[in-house]
């Protein structure tokens, strides 16, 4: 196992599993630092974080309230920046990682014939439960249109070129809108051919619709909102590409299938669903729905 000392880990927490603790101890050494952004998990949980935080000498960030996820990676990727560090490799809590991730990611870069134009670094993301590959990010000519945050790999310069995440979101769509953004400014987002992440999207099974497996994420009617209105925000940016719009549109339309034929309590997600499109057009924005 190798260490880069250019690299910091960053990872954001909300009321964490103890398998928070073996994630930490199979990243930790692969990294130079280590900073935990906590948005706002309960008391109860604050002894581990900070058990946790000293064991494996991370900086630990504990935000007062949920200030959802595109703060806490800006702090979090701020908070490295200020410690020296010129790479940052992005974690949810629940992320696991082998004993050669970051070297793998590094290699994205290395591989590269112009690095100073990868905005990002993406693992292949594997579903923990069926084992299959995602395939949100369809590649074009070897790269991506878009990468989920966790196990992302960027460097600090070039994030501070295309600028922070959208805090106004909350929670969903932030990594897809920073990700379109940072393509419409003319970087590229690449795939590691190694480095893998486990990856849990919701209670996520599939059923087959029309010869396909359409999966289904089961997720809450707080994320139903979120992911609805905050595509359409990205829809009304602009910034992005014919391709990416053709696949998020057919994703919309087998989500919201999935959602109706499969998903428990349908109607009250398709009522607050339709609530988000009203507040995207609105401008409503930032935290509106309790998770």
């Amino acid at each position: 196992m190798n260490t880069d000392a250019s690299v910091c880990a960053v990872i954001v927490t909300y009321n964490p599993a103890k398998s928070l603790e073996t994630n930490l101890a199979a990243l930790r050494p692969q990294v130079g630092g280590l900073v935990i952004v906590d948005n706002a998990s309960r008391p109860a949980a604050l002894p581990f974080l900070e058990r946790i935080s000293s064991q494996h000498s991370c900086v630990l960030i504990r935000n007062p309230e949920n200030y959802g996820i595109g703060r806490a990676l800006n702090q979090g990727i701020h908070s490295a920046e200020e410690l020296g560090f010129a790479w940052v490799a992005l974690f949810d809590q629940d992320s696991t990682v082998s004993d050669s991730y970051i070297e793998e990611m590094m290699q994205v870069y290395k591989d590269s014939p112009n690095p100073g134009i990868v905005a990002l670094a993406a693992p292949q993301y594997i579903d923990r439960a069926s084992g299959k590959k995602f395939k949100f990010t369809l590649p074009i000519n070897g790269e991506l249109l878009y990468a989920m945050t966790s196990g992302s790999l960027l460097n600090v310069a070039t994030f501070n070129g295309i600028g922070d995440h959208n805090e106004a979101f909350f929670i969903d769509y932030v990594d897809i809108e920073w990700s379109l953004r940072a393509r419409w400014s003319g970087k590229k987002i690449l795939e590691s051919k190694d480095a893998k992440l486990l990856h849990s999207l919701g209670n996520l099974n599939y059923h087959r619709f029309l010869f396909r497996d359409v999966p289904v994420t089961n997720h809450s009617a707080a994320r139903h909102y979120y992911r609805e209105r905050n595509r359409w925000r990205v829809y009304m940016s602009g910034k992005y590409d014919s391709v990416w719009l053709r696949q998020d549109l057919y994703l919309h339309l087998t989500g919201f299938v999935a959602t109706l034929l499969w998903e428990d309590d349908r109607w009250r997600k398709v009522k607050i669903m339709i609530r988000g499109v009203i507040d995207a057009l609105r401008g409503r924005m930032g935290k509106t729905v309790e998770l």
